[in-house]
């Protein structure tokens, strides 16, 4: 994923100055701790970056969403901040599998947005809009990339009818990519499979293929096979929305 250090490095700044910034939201907890949102788009980047900074201890689960024209959930957990980044107040930052960097530079479609980040344990939820111009979805996957701690969430049924057999097949493409291995034959006929089962509505044996081959994926090891991480980040985004229930309408 890209990054987008130089983006928050000045709203965070911002912050420390005590200047006023559109781009951060805060808010308190716990009889006055602090919760603290950046959310925005950037225009040099394509790209979004949200990053949620709180004064909690080290290891405290969080979720953030991001509702509008793509809702993208993430469970993540606050660690301490990073030296050799600037931090307002020097706060945990909530890792969603990007480390420092929060979402990490994502490119959704164009629309207005709500980032919204809550604190189960500390009954606490913070939330900043934003309106991203966006960019044609990728041309090659069809599909939005998310921060590994990240999957899809279909609102409607028409998201699910237009999210779904986009991400599975997006996991074809891949397979069709990656370097010879063991399993590539198998991933392939499994992809192939499950593309298949979402065209007629047999979300139950498409579920059992994608987690055939995100087990695959995981065994073949991914560091060594070109694309792998790709397979394997694309296979649960298909897992997560065929585990979703469909939308009423």
């Amino acid at each position: 994923m890209k990054r987008c250090v130089a983006l928050t490095s000045i709203a965070i700044a911002m912050i420390g100055c005590g200047l006023p910034d559109s781009r951060v939201s805060t808010t308190t907890f716990d009889g006055g701790k602090k919760l603290e949102l950046f959310a925005a788009y950037s225009t040099n980047a394509a790209s979004v970056t949200i990053e949620a900074f709180a004064d909690v201890a080290d290891g405290t689960p969080g979720t953030l969403d991001m509702t509008g024209a793509f809702h993208m959930r993430c469970q993540g957990q606050f660690h301490p901040p990073d030296p050799a980044f600037a931090n307002p107040d020097d706060l945990p930052a909530l890792d969603i599998g990007e480390g420092h960097d929060g979402t990490g530079g994502i490119q959704p479609p164009q629309g207005s947005y709500t980032a919204i980040v809550t604190i189960p344990s500390k009954n606490a939820r913070i939330s900043k809009g934003f309106f991203a111009d966006g960019r044609p979805i990728d041309k090659f996957t069809g599909v939005v990339e998310m921060p590994v701690d990240c999957v899809p969430v279909a609102d409607t049924r028409h998201q699910m009818n237009v999210m779904l057999p986009a991400y599975v097949t997006a996991v074809e493409v891949w397979v069709n990519r990656m370097d010879q291995s063991a399993g590539k034959t198998r991933m392939l006929a499994l992809a192939v499979q499950a593309a298949e089962a979402v065209a007629s509505g047999d979300h139950t044996t498409a579920l059992s293929d994608m987690t055939q081959v995100s087990e695959i994926d995981q065994a073949v090891n991914s560091e060594s096979i070109a694309h792998s991480g790709f397979i394997l980040r694309l296979t649960l985004d298909s897992i997560a929305l065929l585990n979703q229930p469909v939308p009423p309408s």
